[in-house]
């Protein structure tokens, strides 16, 4: 939409002496136009989902080297097909280092390359791993690819942790075989020499300690052990609550110190569902709560690894889980992040779980 304002009166009327016109006008209510005569704004349609913004950390490259005590610098390239990009976070090793944001008079047209920095300062010596949050003018948000980078001495290289909901589903009706539970495993890389303590917080709609037994936020993997499990254990309150959810997010190590004891991978979060009566199973649908609930009759003791694609044609590979109650389970906590997902199972021969 385009607006322009017009004179109101002869222009000879501000001349210096004025002029008479051929045609009387009245003086009251003359304007001139000044320098800005021209506004524009756009209309978007809100019939379309918000695309969100691609984000991606240019510099430093990956496995980048620095001497201790350096002064980074950090560059962001952001474009959004469909606006533009006002507000970056920056991030080391999950913690946020700073933040750029841009307040346009004139907005942009969409789909335009942006640019944000952040200058580290005084960097002490250790591995890191930077990443970038955009958000765009619609709220919607995009974290990047993270770049690892070393500053000063190399040090020794930490695990890297991850999250899968082995069992996601649990009921709070206790039968003959007792109470049906849900478990989630957090997975370790590297050498298993050593305890690792793992932070995490809880989210969801079931309320932790209130519709199942509390589960703390950490979980130490023992030494000699690549995983270690989160046992959910439900209450039976005796009320209809519907579908409620488990939400399980890997953190930080809270020591943001020159060699960090573990690296949070992907997935860093899982999800797992309790009814309140497993008679009844739950269909495939999205949740109260954003996450989507894949539900499939297969028969219990045979192994399916559960992939993820948004184009039907790369596909990444989430979890692999052994069919119990009857059905393969699968609560995807990251749906609602995503405009459309596709989802398929792949048989598994020959696959054994730790325990």
């Amino acid at each position: 939409v385009v607006l322009t304002l017009l004179p109101n009166c002869p222009p000879c009327l501000f001349t210096d002496p004025p002029c008479l016109p051929l045609v009387p006008v009245p003086i009251e209510g003359c304007y001139i136009v000044g320098s800005t005569e021209e506004a524009m704004a756009y209309i978007r349609d809100n019939d379309q989902a918000n695309v969100r913004p691609g984000v991606q950390v240019v510099k430093p490259h990956n496995d980048a080297t620095f001497p201790a005590r350096s002064d980074i610098e950090i560059d962001v390239k952001t474009q959004d097909p469909d606006g533009w990009v006002g507000f970056v976070e920056f991030f080391a090793n999950g913690v946020k280092i700073g933040a750029e944001s841009i307040d346009f008079i004139v907005a942009p047209p969409p789909n335009q390359e942006q640019m944000f920095s952040l200058i580290w300062s005084n960097v002490t010596a250790g591995r890191y791993i930077l990443a970038a949050n955009a958000t765009d003018d619609m709220g919607g948000a995009t974290t990047s690819q993270p770049v690892t980078i070393l500053v000063g001495d190399v040090p020794p290289l930490v695990p890297s942790v991850s999250i899968v909901a082995t069992d996601p589903f649990a009921s709070e009706k206790v039968s003959t075989n007792g109470t049906n539970t849900a478990r989630f495993r957090i997975f370790r890389t590297g050498p298993t020499n050593l305890d690792l303590t793992v932070f995490y917080s809880v989210h969801g709609t079931a309320s932790n300690g209130v519709d199942y037994v509390e589960i703390g936020n950490s979980l130490t993997i023992p030494a000699g052990r690549h995983s270690a499990a989160i046992v959910i254990v439900p209450i039976d309150d005796n009320l209809e609550e519907g579908i409620e959810t488990v939400v399980v997010r890997l953190e930080p190590d809270p020591t943001l110190g020159p060699v960090a004891r573990y690296e949070v991978g992907r997935p860093d979060k899982a999800a797992a569902i309790i009814v309140d009566d497993d008679l009844h199973r739950p269909p495939c649908k999205r949740l109260p709560d954003g996450s989507f609930h894949l539900c499939a009759d297969k028969p219990d003791g045979f192994a399916f690894r559960l992939e993820v694609s948004e184009d039907l044609s790369a596909w990444v590979p989430l979890c692999t889980n052994v069919v119990t109650d009857g059905a393969l389970h699968f609560v995807d906590p990251e749906a609602l992040e995503h405009s459309h997902r596709f989802y398929r199972i792949v048989p598994q021969s020959n696959y054994v779980p730790e325990e």
